[in-house]
């Protein structure tokens, strides 16, 4: 006899319409309880303006023996919750989630048959009361244990690996670069800002790799919030950056008459074919002149290490320290094949040296774009190199008097 209750209900054809978001209406309030001085993340979330569910429907009970085509519409659906951040053991933020709201909005389920949309309508709708409700109620639970590997997981647990190319035209080459932007504690949410402090730590390839000393980096402050967002960094931190630059592939630097024709190319607009040979450096390095003859092609790659970057210093925006390897080799035909090693112009290393380094330089910031203005480039003479008196590898026979020349 209660067999005549159980109703069977089917749906084919159906059809699922591209949703209309909304997210161009989202809304993030960083504010602080008046009350507890709390801090808060209020969000409102218009997420879907509408998604429209289609299909042919038969019902075999026959209180309700009405087939024809149906359809659900969900329109208007919003979420909003609070939130704030800790951080735990790992460096990872961990949202804290309350006050969640779902409203389904405008939602509405349409049939042919006015009894059959009525009665499906409350199942449908008893449906949305109960997710409703259970956001409202455990919602704070639910998204707070959820969203936190969620979020760790999407942000590859703060570490972020990226590709970066020389900025110098005519080099061609890019680096693997990663950076850690693990919290080093929980983010500060004021009255309409939000402050996060990172690791900021940077690796070439990976940050196994790192060779960072970031354990004593002294504290620092934002400076007011009312008028623009900034990045604040340690002198560690830009050290770390700049020393793993410069291990890097981009961080060699390899000059030639091409290389120098196609960097200044952008500058000029125009083919440029500059040359790169003991006779046009005969008026700055007369040593590669004499030792080597007229118009042998050079080539130079630049390296650096031991970079170490200072801020506000001595009257000057920064400072960097840093040595700087010259390897001098010759550009010619075949200069890749090996030579007779000592021989004066051997296809090798002609001149190889490392030199202390010192550059200070301004830095200005017009219409968001930010200039530095070298004011000193020069060797560092209060070290050991102040007393060498021979480059650290050369062939080409290189004096104590023509190296003091070359210096």
């Amino acid at each position: 006899m209660w067999g005549i209750f159980t109703w069977h209900v089917e749906w084919y054809n159906v059809k699922y319409d591209d949703a209309i978001w909304d997210f161009e209406d989202l809304k993030i309030n960083m504010t602080r309880d008046i009350v507890s001085d709390s801090p808060m993340l209020k969000f409102e979330f218009p997420t879907m303006k509408k998604w429209e569910i289609s299909a042919d429907q038969t019902v075999d009970t026959w209180i309700l023996a009405a087939d024809g085509p149906i359809r659900l519409v969900i329109e208007d659906f919003d979420i909003s919750f609070d939130m704030d951040m800790k951080l735990d053991a790992n460096g990872y933020i961990d949202p804290i989630v309350y006050n969640t709201k779902l409203s389904f909005g405008e939602s509405n389920l349409y049939h042919d048959d006015p009894l059959t949309a009525f009665c499906l309508f409350q199942i449908v709708d008893f449906a949305f009361i109960m997710i409703r409700n259970s956001v409202f109620l455990i919602g704070q639970y639910i998204f707070t244990d959820m969203m936190g590997p969620i979020i760790d997981k999407f942000l590859n647990h703060y570490h972020f690996d990226f590709y970066i190319w020389s900025p110098f035209k005519g080099q061609n080459k890019y680096s693997i670069m990663s950076f850690d932007y693990r919290n080093t504690q929980s983010p500060y949410i004021g009255d309409g800002y939000l402050e996060f402090r990172y690791v900021g730590e940077m690796a070439y390839q990976h940050l196994d790799n790192s060779k960072c000393k970031m354990t004593e980096i002294k504290p620092m402050k934002f400076m007011a919030h009312k008028h623009f967002s900034q990045y604040v960094m340690s002198e560690e931190a830009a050290t770390c950056w700049a020393n793993a630059f410069s291990q890097s592939e981009i961080g060699e630097i390899n000059l030639t008459g091409p290389k120098l024709s196609k960097l200044f190319q952008g500058f000029t607009q125009k083919p440029l074919d500059i040359p790169f040979t003991s006779t046009s450096l005969r008026n700055h390095i007369p040593l590669f002149f004499q030792k080597l003859g007229h118009n042998k092609k050079l080539r130079l790659d630049l390296t650096f290490k031991d970079v170490k970057v200072l801020f506000g210093n001595f009257d000057t925006d920064l400072i960097f320290e840093y040595t700087m390897i010259m390897n001098w080799l010759p550009d010619d035909a075949g200069a890749s094949k090996p030579g007779a090693k000592g021989t004066v112009g051997s296809k090798e290393t002609i001149f190889y040296d490392e030199f202390k380094m010192v550059s200070t330089a301004t830095l200005e910031v017009t219409d968001d774009v930010g200039y530095l203005n070298i004011l000193n480039h020069k060797l560092d003479l209060n070290n050991k190199f102040a007393q060498t008196v021979s480059p650290e590898k050369n062939t080409i026979d290189v004096t104590e008097n023509e190296y003091r020349e070359f210096l």
